[in-house]
């Protein structure tokens, strides 16, 4: 079994298509891949390349195996109503986790307007998903998205579940750290090429995977598969996704571990 614990139906570059097409892209590519559920993570902007939380929720409502992370623009004047809004669609279960994009609006993790977001998921017992890392275009600053700041977050609320994104590419050695030092912390491997790993890239993210899972020795693996991949470029997404497979199975750890990887964590997190 495999769970895409990072997902979206965003259109980052390549021809426009239909919300609607996408979303029967995605379900034909995990299909092929054999992903039973994928977690769609909502845009950080709302226009036809990044749909809002309402047309997901519409689109993904007969859809038991897409599951929808919601967010909000933490640095908006104006985020009391949605932060509410938010608190009701967790209440709902029509969400089942939240995100947060630091390096795309120039916040800290540890800032105090992240605190509403932390209350929310400590109270509905749902996972933050922190965006940690390279940026997709230039975004905000990348001191923004350092994986440091979440180590602050993590020792002040340690009954907050959080997820470091990317695996804090190319902080990866913060990350690690990060993840041996707190319970509560989990990273997934989303986003770490763009297209497929070829050679170079699968020999590198393997040492640098190893790296982490050494590092912490722990039997309990602390990271989530995930792709990061929009269905705006169905080639492509389809061939991401089966090097990802192919990376994790790579891997020299034990069946059990691969399965933490692969679908144990988030199934665990998200609680689904």
């Amino acid at each position: 079994m495999v769970i895409d614990a990072h997902a979206h139906l965003s259109v980052f570059s390549g021809k426009l298509i239909p919300l609607k097409e996408r979303v029967e892209n995605l379900k034909r590519i995990m299909q092929k891949n054999k992903i039973s559920k994928s977690l769609i993570l909502s845009g950080m902007e709302e226009s036809a390349y990044y749909p809002s939380i309402k047309e997901l929720l519409v689109v993904l409502k007969n859809e038991p195996n897409l599951l929808l992370i919601g967010t909000v623009n933490i640095t908006s004047p104006n985020n009391y109503n949605k932060i509410k809004e938010l608190r009701i669609l967790l209440k709902e279960k029509k969400i089942i986790g939240l995100k947060l994009y630091p390096g795309y609006q120039a916040f800290y993790p540890n800032d105090k307007i992240c605190e509403p977001i932390y209350d929310l998921c400590e109270e509905f017992n749902v996972p933050v998903i922190i965006h940690s890392g390279e940026t997709f275009g230039k975004g905000k600053g990348m001191r923004y998205s350092k994986p440091e700041y979440i180590d602050e977050v993590a020792i002040k609320r340690p009954n907050l579940k959080i997820i470091i994104a990317h695996l804090g590419n190319p902080w990866i050695n913060d990350t690690m750290v990060i993840l041996n030092r707190n319970k509560n912390v989990y990273a997934d491997i989303g986003g770490l090429v763009w297209n497929s790993f070829d050679g170079f890239w699968s020999k590198y993210y393997q040492h640098e995977i190893m790296k982490v899972i050494n590092w912490c020795h722990d039997k309990n693996v602390k990271l989530l598969f995930g792709t990061d991949w929009p269905c705006c470029d169905t080639s492509s997404y389809n061939s991401l996704t089966g090097s990802y497979i192919k990376l994790v199975n790579s891997l020299k750890i034990s069946k059990e571990s691969k399965e933490q990887i692969f679908h144990k964590n988030a199934e665990r997190l998200f609680k689904i």
